[in-house]
């Protein structure tokens, strides 16, 4: 048993290929050396395409747009001058952009390097977040839907992560007898698991036995979004824009500004009447 302080590290795009495999893997708690354009054909094929959004793709289109509407489910789109910038993800390029304008689109490090992607904070960023799975609830409820996160169903706790707890953000200030009664809590949490999972015990598989896991267990989840999306999740989950947040959740929020805060971009703070735009803009 470990209890473990939440923390957020951002995983840089270099390779579309790469960065899918590297976020499908966390579903399943994976570090098997696979062959990565292999998996990508069969999360492809297999239609677990979500893995996908996780990978940015560019495109600046001197014409008119002539497009399906649901290639905009997925995109940012900005009109300046006579160039339409598309900012999308690799699952939306593929199944509409690159049909009709693959000639257009562009590396990401010239993406990186153009300031109308800039200015209009529509450059994708991914961040690999670590807290107890009631905070990555928090975080998903209200989020874009470009989520991979630990499965409980499939992961067997004890042979692949060990059983993890989240540091929350009262145990610090519990006196000696309360930090003693909550740490005999969790460690019997693990030992329930363990009955659980074992063959002497009630022998489930680790779909079943996660019934014992709290809420606090530790969760690895990555997110990707727009500079834009992640301003807009700051201001939820930090500064309370939609309603007080949960002082967990505000954790993780001050860690993802510090990051955002590393990579170049400082998060606005909204005023309460301000209206968030995605999209078209």
């Amino acid at each position: 048993m470990k209890i473990v302080e939440p923390k957020v590290e951002s995983w840089l795009q270099n390779n579309v290929i790469e960065h899918v495999v590297r976020c499908a893997r966390v579903c399943y708690a994976s570090d098997k050396t696979t062959d990565n354009h292999r998996m990508c054909e069969n999360l492809w094929k297999n239609n677990h395409r979500s893995m996908f959004r996780h990978a940015g793709v560019y495109y600046i289109i001197p014409k008119k747009l002539q497009i399906s509407e649901k290639a905009y489910i997925g995109a940012t789109v900005k009109l300046v001058g006579y160039n339409y910038y598309v900012s999308t993800n690799d699952q939306c390029a593929r199944e509409y952009w690159d049909k009709l304008y693959i000639k257009y689109r562009i590396p990401i490090s010239k993406a990186f390097e153009n300031d109308i992607f800039k200015k209009y904070k529509m450059l994708r960023f991914t961040l690999c977040i670590e807290t107890g799975i009631d905070i990555t609830r928090e975080f998903n409820r209200k989020s874009p839907n470009n989520i991979a996160e630990q499965s409980t169903r499939y992961i067997d706790f004890i042979r692949k992560v060990g059983i993890r707890f989240k540091l929350c953000h009262w145990m610090p200030k519990c006196n000696l007898y309360r930090t003693i009664l909550y740490k005999f809590m969790l460690k019997s949490c693990e030992w329930f698991y363990k009955i659980a999972r074992s063959k002497y015990g009630l022998n489930l598989p680790p779909q079943d036995a996660r019934f014992i896991l709290p809420l606090d267990t530790m969760s690895k989840v990555v997110y990707t979004y727009t500079i834009a999306e992640w301003e807009y999740i700051v201001n939820m989950r930090l500064w309370d824009w939609t309603g007080k947040a949960h002082p967990d959740a505000k954790v993780i929020g001050q860690l993802i500004y510090n990051e955002l805060e590393k990579l170049g971009y400082t998060p606005t703070k909204f005023n309460h009447d301000d209206e968030f735009q995605c999209g078209i803009i």
